[in-house]
């Protein structure tokens, strides 16, 4: 089957599509958008073919928004899969707390909204608990807390409560990376479940290009050009947008359709007040990159001073106003030499490098799912690495090497036998662990196996090393 195919849409009176349509309310003359109907492939069924993506990137990236039918033989999340992923964050929420985040801030992972409301206390009461094993028995234990009022449960970097939703991601965004790049802040898989009919924060626009996979429910996407609103602030997060209808792009998608938008794009989800739940995967664009170093330096700062970079109040002697302000209090100017000091350590070079390493190998996500509990390898289990997604082990400095897998990184002392290992695991064939130890310390160096061995059950907890259970004989040397 073609791995694309694409259908223009004429908007006319007498057209009958409900898949991409114009607000009803006022139904311009004609408007065109695209459907596509690509066929997924990939050992995971979330890739698309690279005549999609290079027929995507030059008709609809960052340029125009596209609702993509059905492509994907099974959901980004089964009913169960997004369940235990919802209860998880909610347990990380209640035992972390708010994560030095207010739920008002946009920032903040997890918010939870009562009528467009963002609620400020006892949030906990509302989240997903384990017992109540499904979505549909969330929402019915809930109702009676919301007193018939709608809501909308908003929680932020999901993959990182999913592995195989993160690697579905991985495999889905691969081909639309390899021609326009990992996106310079990050990505980020938010959820969304509400019966509330609108989008909580009202019209808005993101620094972002966003893909929805809707999961349940039908979900509308209203959405307009930049220039709509570019000079009216006062549209900005709002939900009074009526007499704009006429100008929207609607986009109505059903569970497993995709619908996508450009950063662009100004925007608000409707929906008919059922259940519903969509996932949006938003590449963030439009990044400054000095916040990165300015994020690690603020760090190492912190670190050197510790409690003495913290002030309450600055000696302040209104009758000596002249001398007071010509001599800087002694805690900035100690804040001003470590910043100083800090911009010339060479550690601040390689905590970049191994946070983009992580920025690579996690496929632009800034959080990735944990690691598994570690286990030792015997001898006689067969091991093997994944070609399409290769362990990446670069020299840090002299004395070390860092190597990163699945968003996750770590350093190791340095010898000529770790690349060789990493080359190894990385062409994919199966090897007994003992076996490919050998091989690789055949030296006297004191250490030497046990290194390369802690290397490899490392790469295992990470998920770039799988166990081979079948009984096929494997290479031994």
């Amino acid at each position: 089957m073609p791995g694309w195919r694409a259908e223009r849409m004429e908007r006319r009176a007498t057209a009958g599509s409900s898949a991409v349509k114009m607000n009803k309310a006022k139904t311009p003359t004609t408007t065109v958008a695209d459907i596509a109907r690509p066929v997924a492939e990939g050992p995971r069924g979330f890739a698309f073919t690279t005549e999609f993506w290079e027929r995507f990137v030059e008709r609809h990236w960052e340029k125009t928004p596209l609702l993509i039918k059905q492509p994907f033989a099974a959901q980004l999340l089964s009913a169960s899969e997004l369940f235990a992923a919802l209860a998880q964050a909610s347990e990380q929420y209640r035992a972390e707390g708010r994560q030095l985040r207010p739920p008002y801030d946009r920032g903040a992972k997890l918010r939870f909204c009562i009528e467009h409301s963002v609620l400020m206390t006892d949030v906990e009461k509302r989240l997903p608990e384990a017992g109540d094993e499904s979505l549909e028995s969330y929402a019915r234990r809930i109702e009676p807390l919301l007193a018939g009022r709608e809501f909308e449960l908003i929680i932020n970097q999901l993959q990182s409560y999913s592995f195989e939703m993160w690697a579905r991601l991985r495999e889905f965004l691969r081909g639309l990376y390899e021609r326009v790049g990992i996106p310079a802040e990050n990505a980020d898989a938010a959820i969304f479940i509400r019966n509330q009919k609108r989008t909580g924060f009202g019209l808005h626009k993101d620094k972002a290009g966003v893909f929805m996979f809707v999961l349940k429910g039908r979900k509308r996407m209203l959405l307009w050009p930049y220039e709509t609103f570019s000079a009216k602030e006062e549209i900005v997060s709002t939900l009074d947008y009526g007499e704009f209808l006429d100008r929207a792009l609607v986009l109505e998608g059903q569970p497993g359709d995709v619908i996508y938008w450009p950063s662009t794009y100004w925007h608000i989800g409707e929906s008919d007040g059922d259940l519903s739940a969509s996932v949006s995967v938003g590449l963030r664009l439009n990044y400054a990159p000095f916040a990165d170093v300015i994020k690690h330096v603020t760090h190492m700062v912190e670190r050197q001073l510790g409690a003495s970079g913290r002030a309450d109040l600055y000696r302040f002697e209104p009758a000596r106003l002249q001398q007071t302000a010509a001599e800087l209090p002694p805690r900035l100017d100690a804040a001003i030499r470590a910043v100083r000091e800090a911009g010339c350590d060479q550690s601040l070079e390689q905590t970049l490098k191994l946070g983009w390493l992580n920025r690579v190998t996690g496929y632009g996500f800034a959080s990735v799912p944990a690691p598994r509990p570690p286990r030792t390898l015997a001898d006689d289990e067969i091991v093997c690495g994944q070609p399409e997604y290769p362990v990446v082990c670069v020299p840090l400095n002299e004395d070390r090497w860092a190597c990163s897998a699945n968003g996750h990184s770590f350093t190791t002392p340095t010898t000529h036998h770790l690349p060789l290992l990493i080359d190894s695991l990385n062409t994919g064939i199966p090897r007994r662990a003992g076996s490919l130890l050998a091989e690789f310390a055949t030296t006297t160096e004191t250490g030497d196996r046990e290194l390369l061995r802690h290397v490899l059950e490392k790469l295992h907890s990470l998920r770039a090393v799988e166990l081979i259970t079948s009984k096929e004989p494997a290479r031994s040397s």
